[in-house]
């Protein structure tokens, strides 16, 4: 089990904000370069997973938004509300290894678990309503409206 500082667990997450209610839902881009994520405030945020950037907040939902999964192409932003249409560059599919990678790794009520094993306790506050993982990188969408990215390593 790992167990770390409070020093050593800022230094590898990232929090992004800017939602105004629960995050109900998170994705990965096929590549891993974004993220979008959906909450009862009726919006859609993309963010840069290397840098926490918010890229854009996408508005005008009817409704709270509380799915999100981009289309393999990474062209198409899916949600519950509809699908958005995406401008960015093309993005290229992921490799079929990034994805079994991933799935030795993954969060467990309060627990990160790495092959079934407990890796890390996650505090009250950090325990997520959504959740995402890319490789070693954790996305955890909470009820206060804040994004944590997380890179186990």
């Amino acid at each position: 089990m790992l167990t770390m500082k409070e020093e050593d667990w800022d230094a590898c997450r990232s929090t992004l904000e800017g939602h105004s209610w629960e995050v109900t839902a998170v994705a990965f881009s096929p590549d891993g370069q974004l993220v979008a994520s959906a909450s009862g405030d009726k919006t859609v945020r993309l963010w840069e997973a290397a840098t926490g950037t918010c890229r854009s907040t996408l508005e005008g939902h009817s409704w709270y938004v509380s799915a999100v999964a981009f289309s393999p192409d990474g062209q198409i932003l899916h949600t519950n509300e509809g699908d958005i249409p995406l401008s960015y560059p093309a993005i290229a599919p992921s490799p079929s290894w990034q994805k079994n990678q991933s799935a030795n790794i993954l969060i467990q009520g309060q627990w990160i678990l790495r092959d079934q094993q407990r890796l890390l306790w996650l505090p009250s506050e950090y325990r997520s309503s959504s959740t995402a993982v890319c490789l070693n990188v954790f996305c955890l969408g909470l009820l206060s409206g804040r994004v944590i990215l997380l890179k186990v390593l």
